[in-house]
């Protein structure tokens, strides 16, 4: 999977964005710098699974489940640092969490 970017021929909304993402095609939105879910528009190496991604899509479009969101972007950058070898700034974050 190559790196791809909005490269600002058109604005892509956050919900554009979401479902490139939910269809396997995640996209650097560079005009507002934000990445997919699971940072994988970054890393590649870090996709969710199609089962994670379409769960996180039920939860941000149809009820959209605030708890259910965290859990899941807690559990995404979570991967992500593991990924880099990050994992005391986890520990260091989830000692912070109130």
């Amino acid at each position: 999977m190559s790196l791809e970017v909005n490269k600002g021929d058109k604005d892509m909304t956050p919900m554009e964005q979401i479902q490139y993402w939910v269809k396997g095609k995640p996209i650097h939105d560079i005009d507002t710098g934000l990445c997919v879910p699971d940072f994988s528009c970054c890393f590649p190496q870090l996709l969710a699974s199609q089962l994670e991604r379409d769960l996180f899509y039920r939860a941000y479009t149809h009820k959209h489940n605030e708890r259910l969101i965290r859990i899941m972007l807690q559990f995404f950058f979570e991967a992500s640092m593991l990924s880099h070898g990050r994992s005391e700034d986890i520990e260091w974050i989830k000692e912070r969490e109130v």
